[in-house]
């Protein structure tokens, strides 16, 4: 059971959060308009294990977070911010370098909303596609990760499939090509990342932002 605090300013906006986010799995703790109010609530109690949920336009997300990361009783706790407009990949970048764990579109279905908290309760970070990717280009990863040469779009389709746990003969299925060119391309993606199985590319995938499960 994933636990959620939601953090937003008007009351429509935390109805709408807590309406994105419940579900099984989910267990909604509190909400309130402000960090602050979670700490005076929580401040004579043991806090709950959870993530922070929250909204935030472009501009607000670096006072967002700013707010989250100096809160004693939250600290180390991951943040999911919710935008209704794209953020641009830059400053969601940005977002998840600060300490978000996940920026992610409000037009994301409830499935994905829920795979993603889980993901991010578990430790990973989870950012959504850009909304307007440019064509055969794979989007600049986050975090960390440093590739020694970036996933083709191909390589991409493919990582993604095996993290919804396709076999070869499966991926090769959906993207219409031969079970040589999945070993081919699988292998290039293990080289890439530094990884030593299709497992640890894939967790590798979620914690830059590669993956949005």
């Amino acid at each position: 059971m994933t636990g959620a605090y939601i953090v937003a300013e008007s009351p429509l906006a935390r109805r709408r959060l807590e309406d994105l986010v419940r579900g099984a799995g989910v267990e909604i703790i509190s909400s309130a308009s402000e960090f602050g109010e979670l700490e005076d609530r929580f401040a004579d109690d043991d806090l709950p294990s959870g993530v922070i949920v929250t909204s935030a336009e472009s501009a607000q997300l670096a006072a967002i977070l700013e707010q989250s990361v100096s809160s004693d009783l939250f600290n180390g706790a991951p943040v999911v911010v919710f935008a209704d407009a794209a953020i641009p990949p830059y400053d969601a970048a940005a977002a998840i370098r600060i300490g978000a764990r996940a920026v992610l579109s409000t037009e994301l279905s409830r499935g994905r909303i829920l795979a993603a908290l889980e993901a991010v309760s578990q430790g990973f970070v989870v950012t959504a596609p850009a909304a307007n990717p440019v064509r055969g280009a794979a989007p600049p990863p986050v975090g960390s990760l440093e590739l020694v040469e970036p996933l083709t779009s191909r390589e991409l389709e493919v990582l993604r499939l095996l993290a919804l746990g396709l076999a070869n003969k499966q991926i090769a299925a959906r993207l219409s090509i031969s079970d040589h060119t999945v070993k081919f391309h699988v292998a290039a993606i293990l080289g890439k990342l530094g990884a030593a199985s299709r497992t640890e590319a894939v967790a590798i995938g979620m914690r830059s932002g590669l993956i949005l499960i």
